[in-house]
């Protein structure tokens, strides 16, 4: 695959991500209000998941290219880390400190802990690629 056709799909794979982050932030308002920013935690955590999980695919599963498309086009528009920095201080500064520390911890736990479910599950699926123990 050529160097431009790849950025051309990294371009539209960031549009898709794009648009499954607002979507998936638009219906986690519509069912769970805005009081806690549970789009930005589920896509954070998705994201982190799917991360963990293309980090252990190797060459036979996956070329560098697809995982370049899938991980910095898709995952990189959906995930959402400047809006959690936002989210997070909205709530600090209208004095919702238990929403805003809840954010934080919530982010950060479930997101290293879906990075880990996601290696575990590629590793239980396909197994580590040679060069990296289990």
């Amino acid at each position: 695959m050529n160097q431009f056709f790849t950025i051309c799909l990294i371009g539209l794979a960031g549009a898709l991500g794009a648009l499954s982050r607002y979507g998936t932030s638009i219906a986690m308002k519509s069912l769970f209000g805005d009081v806690f920013p549970m789009g930005t935690l589920l896509v954070n955590v998705f994201g982190c998941f799917c991360i963990g999980f293309l980090s252990q695919l190797g060459e036979q599963q996956l070329s560098e290219n697809t995982r370049l498309i899938l991980a910095v086009g898709f995952l990189g528009a959906l995930t959402t880390f400047s809006t959690f920095g936002l989210d997070t201080l909205s709530r600090f500064h209208n004095g919702q400190l238990s929403v805003a520390f809840a954010n934080v911890a919530l982010n950060v736990i479930l997101g290293l802990g879906a990075v880990m479910a996601g290696i575990w599950l590629a590793r239980q699926t396909i197994g580590p690629f040679p060069g990296q123990g289990s």
